[in-house]
C-alpha cells in the first residue's frame, strides 16, 4: 500500500500536471475530465488526505428558495447565514466551522470566495458546515460538493423534481458521498406530506440512491415560521443528531475511508480516460497541423524553385530596394499559404473553433514582412562580409559593395555572367554564387516556417508520450 504522506506528494504533483495540460482540441468533454481529475486530486484528496484526523466537511445544497440557509440557522439555533426572500439570498459560501478546517475548506474559500463563521454557537463536534449558493448562481454549488465528505441536499415539496436538484444528488452519489435527503416546507398535515414523501423517494430508488420505499426515508421539515434563528430546534433535532452521530471520531474515520477510497477509485478511472484523452488531442493536433505544414512546404519549395529558376532576376539591384521586393514576394507567399492552411481548418469544427478565436491565421502574420526583410539585410551584409575578405582590405568598400552586388545577382539569376574585374574576383571564391543562393533560400524558408508556427501556436505542443508519462502515476490501493 502507498504511504499517506507519498501519496499526498503524488496527488499535489500530479494536480499541478493536469492543471498545465490542455485537451482542447480533443473537445469540451475531455476537458471537463482533465477539470474533475485536477479537482479530485489537487482540492479534495490531497488536502483531505493531510489533514485526514480533521472534521467532515458537509455540503448543503439545493436550489434557490429550498431554505439551506434556514436549515443552517435552525441547526445553530442563531443566525449564521442570512435568509431572507431575495433570491437568491446566499451569493457566496459560508462556512460555519471551529477552530480547525480541514485543507479541503481552505481551497475552496481561496477559489470560490465566501464568509467563515466560527464564532457563537458550534457545530457538532467533528463537522463544518458549508452552506451554498443555488446552483444557477455559478460554480459555488457544484465545487462545494466536490471538496465535500457528506452532502445534505434540500429540496422543497414543490421543487422537489427540479433538473438543478437532480444534478447535485447526482454529483454526490458519483463521488458516494453520505447523503442525507431533506423535503424541506411540507405542509405539516401527514396526509399532505405522503405522497410528496413517496413520490420523492420513489424518484431516489429508481436512480439507484436508495433502497426501495421505506427502507431510508426522507427527512421531512414542516413549513413554519422561521426567525434570524431559524426553526424551533426540535423541528430539526433528528438531523442535528444524524451529524453528531457522523462527527463521531470512528464514524468520520470511517465515512472518510469509505469516501476517499472511492474517489481514489474514480481519479483512476478518470486518468484513464485522460490518457485516451491524450492520444486524442494528438491525433487532432496533427490532422490541423499537417495541412499547414504543407501548405507552407509547398510555399517555400516554389519559392525556391523560382530562385534557382532565375524567375526573381528582376529583384535584384540596390540592396534596400532588393530586400524590400524580396520580402514583399515572401509575405505574398505566406498569405497564401495561410488562407490555404485555414480553408483545411474550416472544413472542421475544431479547426473552425480555433479560427474564430485566431482570424488572423486567415492572413500572413503581422510581423512576416520585417522578419523577411531582416533576413534577406541579414543575408547580404553576409555576402558584403564574404567580398570584402576577397577584395583584401576593408577599406576598398566599393570593390567590396561592387562584389557584393554581383554575388546577389548571381544567385538570383543563375544565368548571369560578369565580365572583367568582377568575373576575375569571382573566380577566386569557388563555389560562392550556389552558396548564396542556397543561403538565401535557407533565409526565407526561415521566414515562413516562423508564419507557420502561428497555426502550431494556436494547436498547443507536446509529445503525447511525454504528456502520458507526467499523468501515468502510481496511486496506491487505496487511502488507507
Amino acid at each position: 500500500m502507498t504511504d499517506r504522506g507519498s501519496l499526498v506528494g503524488t496527488l499535489e504533483r500530479l494536480a499541478a500536471r493536469l492543471g498545465s495540460l490542455s485537451l482542447h482540441l480533443a473537445g469540451p468533454e475531455a476537458e471537463a475530465r482533465r477539470t474533475a481529475a485536477r479537482r479530485l486530486a489537487g482540492d479534495y484528496l490531497a488536502p483531505r488526505l493531510a489533514s485526514r484526523r480533521g472534521p467532515l466537511v458537509v455540503a448543503v445544497v439545493g436550489p434557490s428558495g429550498s431554505g439551506k440557509s434556514t436549515l443552517v440557522n435552525s441547526l445553530a439555533g442563531d443566525e449564521v447565514s442570512a435568509a431572507g426572500l431575495l433570491r437568491p439570498t446566499t451569493r457566496h459560501p459560508v462556512v460555519w466551522g471551529g477552530d480547525v478546517l480541514p485543507g479541503t475548506v481552505d481551497r475552496l474559500l481561496g477559489r470560490l470566495g465566501g464568509r467563515l463563521v466560527d464564532s457563537g454557537p458550534r457545530p457538532p463536534e467533528g463537522i463544518v458546515l458549508v452552506d451554498t449558493p443555488p446552483p444557477g448562481a455559478g460554480p459555488a454549488a457544484a465545487e462545494t460538493v466536490a471538496a465535500a465528505d457528506v452532502c445534505i441536499v434540500v429540496v422543497t415539496g414543490l421543487r422537489y423534481a427540479d433538473v438543478v436538484a437532480w444534478d447535485l444528488i447526482r454529483a454526490a452519489a458519483d463521488r458516494r458521498l453520505p447523503t442525507t435527503y431533506v423535503l424541506n416546507r411540507l405542509p405539516e398535515a401527514p396526509a399532505a406530506q405522503r405522497p410528496i414523501v413517496e413520490d420523492f423517494t420513489e424518484r431516489l430508488a429508481g436512480e439507484g440512491l436508495v433502497g426501495t420505499r421505506g427502507t431510508e426515508p426522507v427527512i421531512v421539515v414542516s413549513e413554519g415560521p422561521a426567525g434570524p434563528s431559524g426553526l424551533p430546534g426540535e423541528w430539526v433535532s433528528g438531523i442535528r443528531k444524524d451529524l453528531e452521530a457522523l462527527g463521531g471520531a470512528e464514524q468520520r474515520a470511517q465515512v472518510l475511508r469509505r469516501v476517499t477510497g472511492a474517489s481514489l477509485v474514480r481519479l483512476r478511472s478518470l486518468l484513464d480516460s485522460v490518457r485516451s484523452d491524450v492520444i486524442d488531442e494528438a491525433v487532432e493536433r496533427h490532422r490541423l497541423v499537417d495541412p499547414a505544414r504543407l501548405a507552407y512546404r509547398a510555399a517555400a519549395d516554389q519559392l525556391a524553385a523560382d530562385i534557382t529558376s532565375g524567375d526573381l532576376a528582376e529583384l535584384a539591384g540596390d540592396p534596400e530596394a532588393m530586400a524590400a521586393d524580396l520580402a514583399a514576394v515572401v509575405t505574398r507567399r505566406a498569405g497564401k499559404a495561410a488562407r490555404a492552411a485555414a480553408a483545411s481548418w474550416e472544413a472542421g469544427e475544431t479547426g473552425k473553433a480555433l479560427l474564430s478565436a485566431s482570424p488572423g491565421l486567415w492572413s500572413h502574420g503581422p510581423g512576416a514582412v520585417s522578419q523577411a526583410r531582416d533576413r534577406c539585410v541579414e543575408w547580404y551584409r553576409g555576402l558584403e562580409e564574404e567580398a570584402a575578405a576577397v577584395t583584401g582590405r576593408w577599406f576598398r568598400r566599393r570593390r567590396a559593395r561592387t562584389l557584393a552586388r554581383a554575388l546577389a545577382a548571381g544567385a538570383l539569376d543563375p544565368a548571369r555572367r560578369p565580365g572583367g574585374r568582377i568575373a576575375r574576383r569571382l573566380d577566386r571564391m569557388p563555389g560562392a554564387l550556389p552558396e548564396a543562393r542556397l543561403e538565401l533560400i535557407a533565409a526565407l524558408r526561415e521566414v515562413l516556417e516562423l508564419d507557420s508556427g502561428r497555426f502550431l501556436a494556436v494547436t498547443g505542443t507536446g509529445s503525447p508520450s511525454g504528456i502520458l508519462e507526467r499523468v501515468s502515476v502510481d496511486l496506491g490501493e487505496g487511502a488507507g
